[in-house]
């Protein structure tokens, strides 16, 4: 569930308008964590300065509670104004266009441009400091590459009252390509009429130059006894506090260890921050920076990446550690003040109503007012009605479906060379319901056509479906009914429903065919097919116009009927869908049916030929009704009993629920398939109870059944598949793969040499990155494991 917080509310409007948000601590001013009940710092955040978090990522993040909101800088910098000094502010505005985009902290503003030219090598932090001042807080920061900000609406640690927009506009309105540029020339106009005003930069001006070196911190403080217990707690508190200083390139090497480029000094061979390497190193035994063969105190790495004296530097760590009497060593974090956000505005003259002509309005209410809301469901009924496992296939035994549905079901297990647990079922509805199209149709005019999908890997039995599915409707007369097998474009999709309007089309390597329509390099001919199958699935109670052509051909459909089994591994399947299909409900129009348990047998096609004669007296009932000039079967409305009518609204009320959990929650694609669940379930019902009886059919309250079992089921199947398999890009593809492969190993899990081992094809690096990912959205845990014959520890993944 969402939660009710800074985060939530406003990071997703961020990330489309390019940034790159994160969740802030309550209480505090720097990235956090949220797991086990307490908030600690985000390790690792800098990453986020190189791009936004992925998307699973980010909705984790939506889900924590009492989460502020930050961007961190890298396509975005920040002109921190850290006073309210009237002439500093003057001038900043004669040095550099003031920035569209400004927030209030607790003073001055903090403004956001684009990086321009000139800014390569500098420092995550370039300060002016007051010359004349016995202050040791700068008075001006420019924030850079590695740093980041909090943004309204958090709470300011200091004030209790919210960060707050001086601008019209937030960063929410403005894209990053909107912002100002803000580039060395500026740079150095801020250096110039800050000199003016006695305000020197003492921050290095280059990391690879020495002209700004920073005094090396005094080794005197460290003698003396509340030093020294001060730097012995920081020992044991690293975790806290170490990635709360904003180090370029920090990263946590386990628990209690840490790097980070020590910025302050120059690099040995003149590179940049950026292209330097992490050569502070930290841990419980001390703190080295190898690069330069010098060892640090806690208290001497604060005072050189803060830029202050000792007294500053060790009320800044006392923050993050244990009383010197022993206690807690976690951050305690400050409950969040509930003050509302100072408008700093002047008060708006009032309104006057006779100024304007008056908005008419109404009397009466809209007829929805009388519907009865809807519950939401709890977290306990969710789980209970869509598990994470899907249960078995729902219909065991063909013979609860009763009629021709049973009957064709039982013939194609029995006739094909390997028996399936769903897949009769899965071929026999799109076959039925294209001998039944364009006759029938529910009260609320849906007709049979189905689309299926049988899943099952290579050997499984998917193809033996078709070939006595297209014997007997050969042989019963309906061979004029089978489709194309292959499309090689839309327009040809059509072609086909045009020599004939009801056409069922059996697919192998329907995921195949998904990937490429879906593949960048696939023309747009390929890729209409896609479309049509969706829009088809909708026109068939209606007719299709198809698209116009420049040369004046059209296309149009009476009623078109198509209905489609496929069948597709399901990697191949779950992978041909992005989100654009979660959004657009294209997904959600299909019955997927995995196969389940498989296993060959001896073909028995003995009743052939009494379900054939069965189709056959189905379509003479059909051909009876034939009415006017061009020999069309009249539409018979099929009712519903009082019973079935009960039920399906009992599954609407169901499915709208549940939807709307899914959309509160941010179940991916979960709202656009459930909603379809009723709709699928009448299909189904129309089609069994057609095939009970042709000549007056009614939906009865098992017809129901059946169809409420298998189409909630094949929600329930594509909402799971769809939070391991569904991705955009390869990132979350890789996130996906990895995070199944440790689930498919249960309580055993996976060791780290084992998964590296598995995608050869992720560097250590980027699978070091995803594994921390799903372990901070706590999809998987980490344990170290020691051998009982010595050697080196190894961590061991399983999935939560």
């Amino acid at each position: 569930m969402l939660a009710n917080s800074p985060y939530a509310a406003r990071a997703g409007n961020l990330r489309e308008a390019g940034y790159s948000p994160m969740p802030v601590g309550p209480g505090t001013k720097v990235p956090g964590k949220y797991g086990a009940g307490e908030w600690r710092p985000l390790s690792g955040w800098q990453k986020y300065c190189d791009g936004p978090a992925p998307e699973f990522v980010h909705d984790t993040w939506e889900r924590w509670p009492d989460a502020g909101i930050c961007i961190a800088h890298g396509v975005v910098i920040g002109l921190d104004l850290d006073t309210d000094r009237r002439d500093v502010e003057q001038a900043l505005h004669r040095a550099v266009e003031v920035p569209n985009v400004r927030r209030r902290g607790q003073k001055g503003w903090m403004g956001y441009y684009r990086p321009g030219d000139g800014l390569d090598g500098l420092s995550a932090r370039v300060r002016w400091y007051d010359s004349g001042s016995d202050s040791k807080s700068p008075v001006v920061e420019l924030l850079l590459h590695g740093t980041q900000s909090v943004l309204p609406p958090t709470i300011h640690p200091d004030t209790g009252t919210p960060y707050r927009w001086l601008t019209d506009e937030s960063l929410e309105d403005v894209p990053v390509d909107d912002l100002p540029e803000f580039g060395g020339a500026d740079l150095d106009a801020l250096d110039r009429e800050f000199g003016k005003i006695g305000l020197t930069r003492q921050a290095p001006r280059r990391v690879c130059g020495d002209d700004y070196e920073r005094p090396a911190a005094s080794d005197h403080d460290l003698e003396k006894p509340f030093g020294r217990s001060v730097n012995d707690r920081a020992l044991e508190a690293l975790d806290q506090w170490w990635p709360a200083l904003d180090m370029p390139k920090t990263r946590q090497r386990g628990a209690g260890a840490w790097e980070a480029v020590p910025f302050w000094r120059g690099s040995n061979n003149g590179r940049p921050v950026s292209e330097r390497n992490p050569n502070l190193k930290a841990s419980w035994r001390g703190i080295v920076d190898f690069g330069a063969d010098r060892s640090y105190t806690p208290v001497d790495v604060v005072m050189a990446a803060r830029d202050c004296d000792f007294k500053a530097a060790t009320n800044w760590l006392s923050d993050f550690l244990r009383p010197e009497a022993g206690g807690d060593m976690g951050i305690t974090m400050s409950e969040p003040a509930s003050a509302p956000e100072i408008d700093m505005a002047p008060d708006p003259e009032p309104f006057d109503p006779s100024r304007w002509a008056a908005t008419p309005v109404f009397a009466g209410q809209r007829r929805f007012h009388a519907v009865k809301p809807i519950a939401m469901p709890s977290d306990a009924a969710w789980e209970a009605m869509v598990p994470k496992e899907p249960p078995p296939f729902p219909v065991p035994d063909f013979g609860i479906c009763t009629g021709l549905l049973g009957d064709l079901a039982r013939h194609i297990d029995d006739a094909s060379a390997t028996m399936t647990e769903a897949g009769a079922l899965a071929v026999s509805l799109p076959i039925l319901g294209a001998i039944f199209g364009r006759a029938y149709a529910t009260p609320s005019n849906l007709r049979s056509n189905i689309y299926t999908v049988a899943l099952g890997g290579s050997g499984t039995g998917k193809t033996s479906l078709v070939n006595p599915a297209k014997e007997l409707m050969t042989v019963s007369g309906h061979g004029d009914v089978i489709g194309n097998d292959r499309f090689k474009s839309g327009s040809g999709l059509l072609q086909m429903l045009l020599q004939g309007p009801r056409r069922v089309s059996f697919l192998d390597e329907f995921g195949h065919m998904l990937q490429n329509i879906g593949n960048p390099g696939s023309g747009v001919h390929a890729k209409e097919i896609l479309t049509e199958f969706t829009a088809l699935y909708s026109a068939a109670n209606t007719i299709f116009s198809g698209s116009a052509y420049a040369d004046g051909r059209s296309t149009s459909i009476d009623y078109p009927h198509l209905c489609l089994f496929g069948m597709a591994t399901p990697e191949q399947f779950w992978r041909a869908f992005g989100s654009s299909s979660l959004e657009d409900g294209s997904i959600a129009r299909y019955l997927v049916f995995p196969l389940g348990e498989t296993a060959p047998k001896e073909m028995d096609a003995s009743a052939a030929e009494s379900v054939a004669g069965a189709l056959r007296e189905a379509q003479a009932v059909m051909s009876s009704r034939v009415s006017g000039n061009l020999g069309k079967s009249s539409l018979t409305t099929v009712p519903l009993d009082s019973y079935a009518e009960k039920a399906r609204a009992a599954l609407k009320e169901k499915e709208s629920a549940f939807a709307m959990y899914a959309e509160k929650n941010a179940v991916r694609g979960g709202p656009a398939i459930l909603r379809r669940v009723t709709e699928n379930a009448l299909k189904i019902a129309l089609v069994s109870a057609v095939g009970r009886s042709p000549a007056a059919p009614e939906i009865d309250a098992r017809d129901m059944e059946i169809g409420h079992a298998l189409a909630w089921w094949s929600a329930n199947v594509m909402i799971s598949n769809i939070a391991s398999h569904v991705a955009d890009n390869q990132l979350e593809r890789d996130v996906n793969d990895v995070e199944r492969f440790i689930s498919e190993a249960g309580e055993r899990g996976r060791a780290r040499g084992e998964i590296q081992k598995r995608f050869r094809g992720i560097n250590k690096r980027a699978m070091t990155d995803i594994l921390d990912a799903l372990e901070e959205q706590e999809s998987i845990s980490k344990e170290t494991v020691y051998s009982q014959m010595g050697g080196r520890p190894k961590s061991v993944f399983r999935s939560i």
